[in-house]
């Protein structure tokens, strides 16, 4: 196993047996085929968290922003923050440790 990227609450690694690219975060687990990961990482692109919070403000989830997985009795619920932290683990964006939201995020993740 190779580590391509890690954060505090999660690890990204590419298997040397069968290629697929594995995700941890928090409580979940993802293996992806590289088109998948890649098709996965765009969709963090392109997420607006901060309208997809306003638009279910009113939602009883504490975390307002639901992801679609394709299973239809399973979705992913994240807030800002996760989302943010998603997207430095997938390698979308970087963040500077003194306005860093989530301090403990490793250091190869951050622009020193």
């Amino acid at each position: 196993m190779k580590i391509i990227n890690k954060t505090t609450n999660g690890t990204i690694f590419r298997c040397n047996q069968c290629n697929n690219i594995h995700i941890e975060y928090n409580n979940l687990s993802f293996s992806f085929s590289p088109s998948q990961f890649n098709f996965f990482v765009d969709f963090f692109k392109n997420i607006k968290a901060n309208h997809w919070e306003k638009m279910n403000a009113a939602s009883p989830y504490s975390r307002k922003i639901i992801i679609p997985v394709h299973h239809r009795n399973i979705t992913l619920l994240m807030n800002a923050q996760e989302v943010k932290e998603m997207r430095v683990l997938l390698g979308i964006e970087k963040i500077d440790l003194e306005r860093c939201p989530f301090p403990k995020i490793a250091l190869e993740t951050c622009i020193n």
